[in-house]
């Protein structure tokens, strides 16, 4: 396998910690990988480091991504250009739009499905929007995604070499292609070694927010979780660090209560990891609904689980209740109450618990274990040599 090439043709670009990671490995293995995707300058220097030779932009925009003809064709020219120069051995289509294209230009291909769009739109149709010109052109163009997935998501997988998922597999998925692996959004050893871990007994019990609140149900959801949590802090038992989007479901008394630390990079939040006993996650209702939950498979908490900050996660995210066990799982934001009061009463139970976290983590919830796998599935791959 020593110096073949490896292109991956992603929908959204860097940064994206997962496709960075596969990189990663690919080193490991000997091959030397490719980008090609929406990258903007901007936006690298967020990335952690990693392994690819060359990265290849390609804008992409709205027009594309609903496969309006002359866009799309346009985009999927540019693609058959890259793949013309590069000469992979072997393509990783990520998501739909990618999938898409090496489905037309008629390359064989890897299907990494991390998005799970068909879930993804669904639950944006049941989103709640303030303005109403703003809902209906988002509800237009959410239908014609919404269509193109459905119509062309069986394909995509039919037509894949094997498929790649992050969490447990959709069944439908199955009866389309019977060669899919699951290979979850596990932090890399490297980025590990960035997480610094303090496990001490602290006056107040610590919590972090990871805010990707840019949606009205999240927020809403989120708006919940700080109901309960806010007169803890105002009794001082807490402490709420909050990194990410600006916390707009916070009033401007509550905004006082706890810090804003803004957006930061890859790097400064594993380097902060360190300083936090709890990790919050939101529980949009729109994609409880539609049974979203059980394929969640979010970065970030993995990373928590290696500083050894235990993580609150609902009951319906069964793939994350079986790789992180030891987490705080509740029905509903209120329930939280009731887990925060005996945190505070067992600090030593609780720090046990953080400490057997981390155990387990640096154990299981590595992206290196599974080196093996990905060769293996390389290793199968019959479109090799397309130059």
């Amino acid at each position: 396998m020593k110096d073949e090439r490896i292109l991956h043709i992603s929908d959204q670009g860097f940064p994206d910690p997962r496709i960075e990671r596969f990189s990663h490995l690919e080193n490991k293995l000997g091959f030397k990988s490719y980008f090609c995707g929406n990258i903007s300058k901007e936006q690298d220097k967020l990335s952690i480091n990693d392994k690819f030779i060359q990265k290849y932009y390609l804008k992409q925009n709205a027009k594309i991504h609903l496969l309006l003809p002359y866009s799309y064709s346009s985009y999927k020219k540019e693609v058959k250009k890259v793949i013309d120069f590069v000469k992979p051995d072997i393509i990783q289509a990520h998501n739909f739009l990618s999938g898409k294209v090496c489905l037309d230009l008629g390359v064989p291909y890897i299907y990494n499905d991390h998005e799970l769009w068909e879930y993804q739109v669904r639950s944006r149709n049941m989103q709640k929007h303030k303005k109403f010109l703003k809902k209906i052109q988002r509800k237009i163009t959410d239908n014609i995604f919404l269509y193109n997935v459905k119509k062309w998501n069986k394909r995509i997988i039919k037509g894949a070499l094997s498929v790649i998922v992050v969490s447990d597999i959709p069944e439908d998925y199955l009866e389309w292609n019977k060669q899919i692996d699951i290979i979850p959004n596990f932090p890399t050893k490297e980025e590990i070694k960035l997480v610094l871990i303090n496990i001490d007994s602290k006056e107040r019990i610590r919590v972090l927010l990871v805010n990707k609140a840019v949606e009205a149900n999240t927020a809403e959801s989120l708006r919940k979780t700080f109901d309960v949590l806010i007169p803890f802090v105002k009794e001082d038992k807490i402490i709420v660090d909050i990194f990410g989007h600006f916390p707009s479901f916070l009033n401007t008394e509550e905004l006082n209560l706890v810090d804003y630390k803004g957006m930061v990079s890859h790097e400064e939040l594993s380097d902060n990891l360190k300083n936090y006993d709890l990790g919050l996650m939101e529980f949009p209702e729109n994609r409880r609904k539609i049974g979203m939950f059980k394929f969640y498979s979010p970065n970030r908490i993995f990373l928590f689980a290696n500083a050894g900050i235990v993580p609150i996660i609902h009951k319906d995210m069964t793939f994350l209740q079986r790789i992180i066990p030891i987490s705080i799982v509740v029905n509903e934001e209120k329930e939280l109450i009731e887990h925060l009061e005996e945190i505070l009463e067992k600090r030593r139970d609780f720090h046990l618990l953080r400490q057997a976290l981390v155990v387990l983590a640096k154990k299981e919830i590595i992206f290196d274990n599974f080196l093996e796998k990905l060769e293996q599935i390389y290793r199968n791959y019959p479109g090799k040599n397309m130059n």
